[in-house]
């Protein structure tokens, strides 16, 4: 079965940027967490082979999208946070902010 970072169609954080090598975990003691927040649609996280979405229900769609991009990474602590002891944890994720 196909990993999610080999069927996922969207745009992945720091695509392009010149930036995709702080999103490759080599060391054992790394964990790299990748992820990423639309303002209509929803949120998700992957690290590895764990993943996660979540779509925004009517309250959190109004959230500004600052907090958006902060919720997967929250959840992601809370659900594998557990595994991450003793480990340097780099966070990918990319916010475009318009004033």
């Amino acid at each position: 079965m196909p990993s999610f970072e080999q069927t996922w169609h969207g745009g992945g954080p720091l695509q392009g940027t010149g930036m995709e090598h702080l999103c490759s975990s080599t060391a054992s003691d790394n964990v790299s967490l990748t992820s990423d927040a639309s303002g209509s649609w929803g949120c998700g996280a992957w690290q590895n082979s764990n993943w996660f979405q979540l779509k925004w229900d009517e309250h959190s769609v109004q959230l500004h999208i600052a907090a958006k991009e902060l919720i997967p990474i929250i959840i992601a602590a809370i659900v594998w946070g557990k595994n991450w002891k003793g480990c340097r944890v780099t966070v990918c994720t990319v916010i475009t902010l318009q004033w």
